[in-house]
């Protein structure tokens, strides 16, 4: 998070506590059935592996109330685990933890080991031979029981993880006998009510069809008497009970539906000279945004409001890490269209000149990550297997490709795609995943690094966000200060910028030296509602614990919205010592760092920048952190005390 401060600071804001709602996290991938979910049937509990509240067995039994309520979902959309490591040896807990990954790859679900936080998930095999599951947030200790015996594959770590984040059986949908018959004859007496169809109110499908390849789908012999199918479905050839892997989330695959350019890529007849004859760059100036502003509009007939949200919500962490502005289409010749076709998820790459069209699917199109994956498409990014020196990274197997698709997997020259200096990237939420355009379920790209996952559909990686910003520089000129005003788009004085100092040492990969100083045109008029604000002395230090102010517009929660009002909040100082605890794992806490926040009170993207204050003086500027306002995990800013003969170099 790049941070600016003017001889007026410029202001960031904090967080309040907020619970996301997740959506499903549904799945395609290639399926091979065995009976280890027989073990899911062993247990005395709910459908045999779910572990049900007083409150949730009444809602299942008379249908008034969802199964997963507000109070069952875990805040901040954060999972709190301990996995009992007398119980799994290191390959049983490098096998849960993967699976913990690929839900993370594909949502925005965090699990976090657990420190002293009263509701978490403890992982352990206290009945043996069983998978079970406590269904949603609990508030207090809660069990994940995985049997090491018949529980360790992936698919069924994740399907017992997915009951802990609140997510039920598929085949107890409401519409259910749309898609499947009960052959109750067939089922252990005693059993049959593992099978009921619950009430609209008591199973929210949260708008997505029937899934017969969802890992949550009881397989078709499940709780048989004698073998036979006691879940029939009417789809012919359809396989259920997958457990799998969640190889590939369903919005990725829905990247090949449509017939463009590697899929989801639509050129224009330039651009498809460049590919075919690699004289001139994929995009060239004439495709950028013209000072990286992208004017839209959302086909609104065609999305919910929570769809609408979540394109906002995704075009605005591309904001929060970039220069890039997105701002809703008035009369613009040149805009991005939003629709919602039934064509997968697709976009025109760069500016076209005129309406463009990104295309997102609702039914599998609106992850977070394949909504900014589409949205960098139409800033001109292209897929990261492209890349020139991609064949020292990843093998191609071209044996497994789709006949026809072929031509998606060329490489390509640097005078086509740009790699703006920065090396080949695994994580990139451009790149894709192992098994796109198979025709036999094998992998068509296998990384040379063992280990490494590719295709992941959750957000930009630090080098996704590093060629963002590689784009061509604003001029100073390009950015307005904004005085005297708590609304941030309007009122007080703005006056435009004329030069940017950024430290000479700052470094956009580890953040260190981060703070620049920015000099206005003109003059700030002061008033009531715009005042100067001291520096601190030389060398001054703050005790552990110690109150600080903290305000601003940034988001309001963990991948939240931003807020258009000025808000405000009180913080401790952490000291670095406690801080560097916290950050072992991630990076250095040096002496021009200072630390503060607590859990639910904190600063969050689009807060970098901002100050910090004590005693009326800036003693730090926002710099970065992990999440926002998590338990131990304060922010990090930089130490303006360190800083004053930089500052004073530009006065």
């Amino acid at each position: 998070m790049k941070s600016l401060v003017a001889l007026c600071v410029c202001a960031m804001s904090l967080v309040s506590h907020h619970t996301v709602r997740s959506s499903p996290i549904k799945r395609t991938s290639p399926i091979f059935l065995d009976r280890e979910n027989m073990h899911e049937e062993i247990g005395e509990y709910f459908e045999g592996d779910m572990m049900l509240s007083l409150e949730q067995t009444e809602a299942v039994k008379n249908g008034y109330a969802s199964i997963v309520n507000d109070k069952t979902k875990w805040p901040n959309n954060i999972v709190y685990y301990t996995i009992d490591t007398t119980v799994y040896n290191s390959v049983h807990q490098n096998s849960i933890r993967t699976a913990m990954d690929r839900i993370e790859q594909v949502s925005c679900i965090r699990f976090v080991p657990r420190t002293t936080q009263n509701g978490y998930i403890f992982i352990s095999e206290t009945d043996p031979g069983v998978c079970s599951a406590r269904v949603g947030y609990t508030g207090t200790k809660q069990p994940v029981n995985l049997s090491t015996n018949g529980c360790m594959s992936r698919g069924t770590i994740i399907h017992e993880l997915l009951h802990a984040l609140g997510f039920i059986h598929m085949q107890s949908s409401p519409d259910r006998d749309l898609y499947l018959d009960i052959n109750y004859a067939a089922i252990i007496p005693g059993k049959e009510h593992n099978f009921n169809r619950y009430f609209s109110s008591a199973a929210d499908d949260h708008g997505i069809p029937y899934d017969y390849d969802s890992v949550m789908h009881y397989a078709s012999t499940a709780f048989s008497v004698n073998g036979q199918p006691t879940i029939i479905p009417k789809k012919k050839d359809a396989l259920i009970g997958q457990r799998n892997n969640l190889s590939m989330e369903m919005a990725s695959s829905l990247e090949e539906v449509g017939g463009n350019f590697e899929g989801d890529i639509d050129l224009t007849s330039d651009q498809e000279k460049a590919v075919k004859y690699g004289y001139t760059a994929i995009i060239g100036e004439s495709f950028k945004w013209p000072n990286n502003i992208v004017p839209y509009m959302i086909d609104t007939t065609a999305f919910t409001i929570s769809q609408q949200n979540s394109i906002l919500s995704a075009i605005q962490q591309i904001e929060l890490v970039s220069c890039v502005r997105f701002k809703p289409r008035t009369t613009e010749a040149d805009y991005v269209k939003v629709m919602g076709g039934y064509s997968g998820c697709w976009a025109s790459l760069g500016r076209r000149g005129g309406a463009q069209t990104v295309n997102l699917q609702p039914n599998g199109c609106m992850s977070r990550g394949t909504i900014i994956h589409e949205f960098l498409h139409a800033l001109g990014f292209v897929h990261m297997q492209s890349a020139s020196d991609r064949d020292f990274y990843v093998t191609i197997n071209w044996s497994a490709i789709q006949a026809d698709k072929a031509s998606n997997f060329d490489r390509y020259g640097p005078t086509v795609v740009d790699d703006f200096g920065i090396p080949y990237d695994y994580e990139s939420v451009m790149h894709y995943g192992s098994t796109a355009f198979t025709y036999s379920g094998q992998q068509t790209i296998v990384p040379k690094t063992s280990g490494v996952t590719i295709g992941q559909r959750v957000g930009m990686s630090l080098k996704d966000i590093r060629r963002l910003n590689a784009l061509p520089e604003l001029v100073p000129s390009d950015f307005e200060v904004r005085a005297g005003s708590t609304f941030r788009n309007e009122g007080g004085q703005l006056i435009t910028v004329a030069q940017i100092h950024t430290h000479p040492s700052y470094n956009d990969w580890t953040l260190e030296w981060d703070i620049s100083v920015l000099k206005l045109v003109s003059s700030l008029q002061l008033s009531p509602t715009v005042q100067p604000i001291s520096l601190p002395d030389r060398g001054l230090t703050i005790p552990d614990g110690t109150s600080v102010s903290l305000a601003g517009w940034g988001s309001l929660y963990y991948q939240g919205p931003s807020t258009n009002h000025l808000q405000h909040v009180m913080l401790p100082i952490v000291s670095n010592s406690r801080c560097g605890m916290a950050y072992k794992n991630f990076a250095p806490i040096l002496p021009f760092h200072i630390c503060a926040g607590h859990k639910g009170k904190d600063a969050c993207q689009g807060d970098s920048g901002g100050p910090l204050v004590y005693q009326s003086r800036v003693v730090g500027i926002v710099s970065w952190g992990y999440g926002c306002a998590f338990e131990n995990y304060p922010s990090v800013y930089t130490r303006v005390s360190e800083f004053l003969d930089f500052i004073g170099q530009h006065f």
